[in-house]
């Protein structure tokens, strides 16, 4: 037990030295578990991140997958299915089981797969985040589609796949990585909402993610210090934020030309409702959660505000992520510092916003 804390010690500070900006540092503890036997998954889970964000992908993915091996996955009741992993072999007359690895946007990132998949075994089916499973049938008819909790089949699955393994799985290059443009929205409910929406240019803000992420407290931006995007004229907000971070709307200025839409978007089809919300957006600001991710699905204007090191789909530098075409990405230069972002962000869309 000792030896593993020290190794976990060893982990954390790494990512600090990452996090912080101190590349060189990091590396040289990181390679220092790639030489380690036995091997210490966690410590070369974290490496294959580090790897990805510099966009060392083809060395990267075999670390990658190594978290499977991670005490935090075998304790998962989907790690320990009685049926083969599936490494990505053609199996035409078999069907594959993929179900979530970690959060909701890393979920709506690997959705791009779902055709590839569906080429190389004969039947996919996909264990849909609650709420999810009429965005996901209607993006990918042929998928199977049930949803987390609802009963899993094992006699008719003969493989199976975490999400997050499909990049690793087809062995996914910068230049390789497929169109991240799949979810639409349904056409009658985009309807509604067009007309429900006011403004003649529309802003969707979200500015909390999952308060349980290692990092939420660097990445998410409290909903005050949004002030000076509202000094936008000629912008109207409308707040995509569900559950977590619902609770700041309260600190809104009344002055301030801003709607919340949350407890409108909470229902049944949760993410249905989000799409058909978003689709009539002008533009989505938002901090590096599940909406940055399903708006750069959707192929629609985002702008995501990353902290210094962010996480490794946004890369180390530039505006753009080979991840998401239609987002245009804004950097803080300081950990847990804000202003200066959003500064820039408020500047920003002042030129897009037409005036008059």
């Amino acid at each position: 037990m000792h030896e593993m804390q020290l190794l976990l010690q060893s982990v954390n500070r790494a990512l600090e030295l990452m996090w912080a900006g101190d590349f060189f540092m990091a590396e040289s503890i990181f390679k220092q578990f790639e030489r380690r036997r036995p091997a210490f998954p966690e410590g070369l889970y974290e490496y294959a991140s580090f790897k990805l964000l510099k966009g060392d992908y083809e060395e990267a993915w075999p670390l990658f997958q190594r978290r499977l091996e991670m005490q935090a996955y075998l304790a998962k009741k989907v790690t320990q299915f009685p049926i083969p992993y599936w490494d990505g072999s053609p199996a035409k007359e078999s069907t594959l089981l993929i179900h979530r690895d970690q959060g909701f946007g890393d979920v709506f990132m690997s959705a791009r797969y779902f055709p590839l998949a569906l080429e190389r075994v004969g039947k996919v089916m996909f264990a849909a985040p609650v709420g999810g499973r009429r965005l996901f049938q209607a993006a990918f008819p042929e998928l199977i589609i049930i949803e987390d909790g609802e009963p899993i089949p094992l006699d008719v699955i003969d493989f199976h796949l975490h999400s997050l393994s499909l990049p690793a799985v087809f062995n996914t290059t910068l230049d390789s990585i497929p169109d991240s443009n799949v979810f639409s929205a349904d056409p009658a409910l985009k309807k509604k909402w067009q007309t429900r929406l006011q403004g003649k240019f529309k802003v969707g803000i979200c500015w909390q993610g999952n308060p349980d992420q290692i990092r939420d407290a660097e990445r998410s931006i409290p909903l005050k210090e949004m002030a000076p995007l509202m000094g936008v004229e000629g912008a109207q907000f409308y707040g995509l934020q569900v559950g977590a971070g619902e609770d700041q709307v309260a600190d809104v200025d009344g002055n301030w030309p801003f709607e919340h839409l949350g407890p409108e978007l909470n229902g049944k089809d949760i993410f249905v409702d989000v799409v058909a919300a978003m689709a009539c957006m002008d533009l989505v600001i938002t901090v590096d959660t599940a909406i940055a991710h399903l708006a750069g699905s959707m192929g629609i204007p985002v702008w995501v505000m990353v902290v210094k090191v962010p996480y490794w789909p946004y890369m180390l530098e530039g505006e753009k992520t080979p991840w998401y075409p239609s987002a245009r990405l804004f950097r803080s230069t300081q950990r847990f510092e804000w202003d200066e972002t959003i500064k820039t962000v408020a500047e920003e869309l002042g030129k897009l916003v037409p005036s008059g």
